[in-house]
């Protein structure tokens, strides 16, 4: 070596540097902040209303939203939610109660390119498109032209609607990311992936029908973390005494927190210190080592006797799990999910108004994070959480069609936007509503009023990359 030392990756460096690395971090990440906080300064002091995009925030998310809601202005995308369906960014704005914006990273070179934009931008709830480049983007290309005239009065709704306000939110942790990520390699036997590598439950969620947004670390210190019922955290490995205040606030106030995989396994300086175990009340017996076989052997999972989140065993719990081995060291803690051997995957601790939830297992042969989406379902449903109160029938590819559920600003209106997100293949589907019955709609493409008998719009018809819009009475 050039140095005395082995090359070594955080949070492998001893305390001293691990502290180093960690006021580094601290460092780069509020100098950043601050910059884009002067650059709002100015703009205030001459224009006090105007409207300011926070252009790509992905890397510092807490920080920005923090100025966001401080001085008046919207995350803004600049390109990829064009390419793929993602909602991260507008799901950080709906916590904090504000709007979101986006540009893609160019202009469509085709029609079939064009729809596939409008169907991800009418589905990953937007308040605002700024397209234009050029206006030929559009009136040169007599396919897009002819779709964009088709479907103008679609288009015109977008800004005109929101999301409502979900009852369960996922937690990013944005300052966890900032320290495993550059000059760090990828040692999942460390750091799990977190954050945006998660985001598959919470898509698995949302079109299952639980409506979903997120929070991250100053949410649980101005109140915005408080309106959910339940907050699902997406691996945060690294928690400092700090956070961890902030969530046994909220969970005392009345929240649900549920970690999930390896969340809290580290302090900012301490290494496999397991801080989270102070909350959950469940010691941290052994947990997975993806690089090797070591503690890694797939078990399956059953109801622990006597808890009411897992009424009875389900096909999910018998698939390819690994995670945590969880040992009581609470006496109020309740037992919820046992492995195969007998030790605890998930278990429950209450404190003060609400519980937090000590979510240990995973699906096993990869370091993405993900789990059987009915393993959080019977959380959402023991809290009464709120579902969106309409769901599809379809004979084949159900999978491919997606459907956004929005409120009108005005407060008249139901909006489902719904998109066959398939390039290749029509779809047919019955829309059901399961709480209410609307008996008639607005398609807003053509302007038609059609019925709704006994709540349900059958023999729905849906081209590639088709879009359709429905009004119904609010």
């Amino acid at each position: 070596y050039l140095s005395p030392d082995p090359p070594l990756q955080y949070p492998a460096l001893g305390p001293e540097q691990n502290a180093l690395w960690v006021d580094f971090i601290g460092w780069i990440r509020w100098s950043r902040v601050d910059c884009a906080r002067r650059g709002m300064q100015m703009i205030r002091q001459t224009q006090s209303d105007i409207q300011i995009d926070l252009m790509a925030p992905d890397a510092y998310e807490d920080g920005i939203k923090q100025l966001a809601q401080e001085y008046g202005g919207n995350f803004k995308n600049t390109g990829y939610m064009g390419a793929f369906w993602a909602d991260n960014l507008p799901s950080h704005m709906r916590s904090a109660g504000l709007p979101f914006s986006l540009e893609p990273g160019g202009p469509a070179q085709n029609v079939e390119e064009f729809k596939k934009q409008l169907g991800l931008w009418h589905t990953e709830g937007i308040q605002g498109i700024d397209y234009f480049i050029h206006i030929g983007s559009i009136l040169w290309n007599p396919e897009i032209k002819a779709h964009f005239e088709k479907t103008l009065t679609m288009i015109r709704m977008i800004g005109k609607y929101h999301p409502p306000t979900s009852e369960v939110a996922f937690f990013w942790g944005t300052e966890n990311k900032a320290m495993v990520g550059f000059p760090w390699g990828d040692d999942p036997d460390v750091n799990l992936p977190s954050g945006y590598n998660c985001k598959g439950i919470g898509n698995d969620l949302l079109w299952r029908g639980w409506p979903r947004d997120i929070v991250s670390e100053s949410d649980f210190g101005n109140g915005n973390a408080s309106r959910y019922k339940v907050v699902i955290d997406t691996n945060t490995s690294i928690l400092d005494e700090d956070m961890l205040k902030r969530i046994e606030d909220y969970v005392r106030g009345g929240g649900v927190f549920v970690t999930f995989a390896q969340t809290g396994r580290h302090t900012p300086t301490i290494p496999d210190s397991w801080p989270i175990s102070r909350l959950t009340g469940y010691e941290v017996m052994s947990w997975d080592h993806p690089n090797s076989k070591e503690g890694s052997i797939p078990q399956p999972v059953s109801p622990a006797p006597g808890q009411e989140v897992y009424p009875e065993a389900a096909p999910w719990m018998d698939a390819n799990r690994v995670g945590l081995r969880l040992k009581k060291i609470a006496p109020e803690a309740q037992n919820l999910l046992l492995w195969k051997d007998g030790t605890v995957a998930a278990g429950m601790r209450p404190l003060g108004d609400g519980q937090i939830v000590h979510f240990g297992l995973r699906n096993g042969g990869s370091t993405w994070l993900q789990v059987a989406p009915e393993a959080f379902e019977a959380i959402l449903t023991w809290k009464n959480v709120e579902r969106t109160p309409a769901h599809f029938e379809t004979e084949r590819n159900g999978d491919r069609l997606l459907m956004r559920h929005y409120l009108t600003n005005n407060g008249l209106y139901d909006v489902w936007s719904i998109w066959n997100q398939d390039s290749g293949a029509s779809i047919e589907a019955t829309l059901i509503f399961d709480d209410t019955s609307p008996d008639r709609a607005i398609e807003v493409e053509t302007g038609r009023q059609v019925s709704f008998p006994a709540g349900r719009l059958a023999d729905m018809h849906f081209e590639p990359l088709q879009t359709r819009y429905y009004l119904t009475p609010g």
